[in-house]
């Protein structure tokens, strides 16, 4: 009994070393954070229910509004704020080699689909990833996106408004049709309206895809499913009447392109 009680003292010991060494991580080095509980570092707000993750990391980015920068305990772990623009510029762009690498929050034996998501790609490949999607980023498409978006936002405004007063409303049809607008439009340069035409062969391929993906069994088919959808918005878009294209489907292009690096 009394070398078990003695191994689980040591292993208390430990642990609570441990966890003073990262609790004080930003204190050694002088960066602006706020006092971490036990375990729970800053996340207690969110771990207790009392904030959702975006209300907890919202409250932390206002207690330090006149800093550059700022850090905060993702329960044990430290995480590295930066507010100003200036440094997120030579962190994302002037030194992005020292900074590639995203955190995985997937799996990639369980999940290989998710493990391609750009948010979680490392070292080469998602090098190689950036150089292709790039140009589809630059300031004048984000502007241009943004316009398309807004268009996008104000037909679901008035669809709301003329279509909706007094009634039900099925959120979560309404989102996704503004969501499926809003990639058509900005990632195809097709208008589809799916709030006028509901049943738009884009807005039917977009609901098959998500109901195979929610599907384990069917996972295996989305890839396919996808690659079929893509191809025929990219290369017929007499699917949706040539004289309702808006932009030049700048992602779309990209989307093939990453072909050769999948």
């Amino acid at each position: 009994m009394e070398p078990t009680v003695l191994l689980i003292a040591v292993f208390m010991v430990c642990f609570c070393l441990y966890n003073i060494m990262k609790m004080t991580r930003f204190e050694k080095v002088n960066v602006p954070h706020e006092r971490p509980y036990f375990f729970l570092g800053n996340m207690a707000p969110f771990f207790f229910q009392r904030m959702s993750m975006m209300e907890n990391m919202e409250r932390l980015y206002k207690r330090f509004p006149n800093t550059k920068y700022y850090g905060f305990y993702n329960f044990m772990t430290p995480t590295f704020i930066i507010r100003d623009p200036e440094l997120i510029t030579s962190v994302a762009i002037k030194n992005f080699n020292n900074f590639c690498d995203h955190n995985s929050f997937v799996n990639k034996e369980l999940d290989p689909m998710a493990s391609r998501n750009i948010f979680s790609l490392r070292g080469d490949r998602w090098r190689e990833m950036r150089k292709i999607i790039s140009p589809a980023f630059s300031s004048t498409k984000m502007k241009m996106m943004f316009q398309l978006m807004c268009e996008c936002a104000d037909n679901f405004s008035n669809h709301m408004v003329n279509n909706k007063v007094n009634t039900t409303v099925n959120v979560k049809e309404e989102m996704s049709k503004y969501t499926n607008d809003v990639v058509a439009t900005c990632a195809f340069g097709i208008n589809v309206d799916s709030f006028k035409y509901p049943n738009n062969e884009f807005y039917v391929m977009g609901r098959n895809c998500n109901r195979k993906l929610l599907t384990p069994n069917d996972r295996s088919k989305v890839e396919q499913l996808t690659s079929t959808c893509l191809m025929r918005s990219h290369a017929e878009t007499s699917i949706f009447n040539p004289r309702h294209s808006v932009c030049k489907p700048q992602l779309a292009s990209c989307a093939f392109a990453l072909k050769s690096v999948a």
